[in-house]
């Protein structure tokens, strides 16, 4: 009758669903409670569906996959797709390369054990927030990357897309538009190593320095006014996208309408959009997979253009009020 119940008002985002389970407190790795994953999936556990993989955000220090992304996974879950969020080791105790390697044995333990869910092992798209956006982007462009794979040297762990929100691209600020206290962040926390001193070491850490030819498809999703990490993050310079080939993703189409987030894909010199490749059902195979589209530079976006990779679309997100 488009009545919209009060409680839709005071709870938009739903955390439960009545045609949603959910399994918690698997382990997937040996490191106590931060080993651990759920599981969401529809109660009918249909078969090979669709995975998302959701990571964490929180400075690589803080949070926990009871906290984030449950809104999303349990929508995407009533509608047919299996659900993965993970805990991971975290700073200060952790140290880079720890968290990724989390990442990627989460991504291994889908490959050989999803289908006991219904779950496709071979269709994994991988989402985060912030520091969980840095994971997923790190991860969907180092697929079987063997020094952080330790033990599982031999699993694929390639994902089919990448959705980063608001996540950190570059520890290394090679654009010079990072926050100022960010590296000494790193340094102490994160890294536990000088930029000056390990380079590459921290060149290997950043996505927007791990771009390369063989890159899944993205869809960026950044606030304009985001004041932790600058929209202009999301902005890879076009040195770094020299052997990607977009081509493979192109279409004929127009890119989607501006919206309040950014929204972009990977990757090219210039500036490119993304459009879903698929059906708008969140339950068809491929939705959320982004296919680039080239379109006129944005002389409005004050955004130099040799630095356009990951062009914005910005919205006026800012951090504590996601958009």
């Amino acid at each position: 009758d488009g009545h919209l119940p009060l409680w839709r008002l005071a709870w938009p985002f739903r955390r439960h669903h009545p045609d949603v389970r959910s399994v918690r407190n698997v382990a997937y790795a040996p490191h106590g409670r931060r080993g651990l994953l759920d599981v969401y999936h529809h109660r009918d556990r249909p078969q090979n569906a669709p995975v998302l993989l959701q990571i964490h955000g929180g400075a690589w220090m803080l949070g926990s996959k009871d906290q984030q992304g449950i809104p999303l996974m349990v929508h995407l879950a009533s509608r047919g797709w299996v659900c993965v969020a993970i805990n991971y080791r975290l700073s200060p105790r952790a140290t880079f390369p720890d968290h990724i390697v989390d990442v990627k044995r989460a991504i291994a333990w889908i490959r050989e054990r999803i289908g006991d869910y219904g779950g496709d092992p071979s269709f994994v798209v991988i989402t985060g927030g912030s520091a969980g956006g840095h994971l997923a982007a790190l991860a969907a462009l180092t697929p079987n990357h063997r020094e952080w794979q330790p033990g599982f040297e031999e699993i694929d762990t390639s994902v089919a897309a990448c959705v980063p929100f608001y996540g950190v691209y570059d520890f290394t600020n090679t654009a010079g538009v990072g926050r100022a206290d960010m590296e000494g962040f790193l340094t102490r926390v994160v890294m536990k190593s000088r930029l000056s001193d390990d380079r590459v070491r921290w060149e290997a850490a950043s996505p927007l320095h791990r771009v390369n030819a063989d890159a899944p498809p993205f869809f960026v999703i950044h606030g304009r006014n985001d004041s932790l990490v600058p929209v202009t993050q999301a902005v890879c310079s076009s040195s770094a996208c020299v052997a990607c080939q977009p081509t493979r993703w192109s279409t004929p189409s127009s890119p989607v309408p501006s919206t309040r987030s950014t929204c972009s894909s990977l990757c090219a010199p210039g500036t490119w959009s993304a459009r879903s490749s698929g059906s708008a059902s969140t339950s068809a195979r491929g939705a959320p997979v982004a296919a680039a589209t080239r379109v006129p530079d944005d002389p409005s976006a004050n955004l130099p253009a040799e630095r356009g990779c990951w062009r914005a679309r910005r919205g006026e997100g800012r951090r504590g009020v996601r958009s």
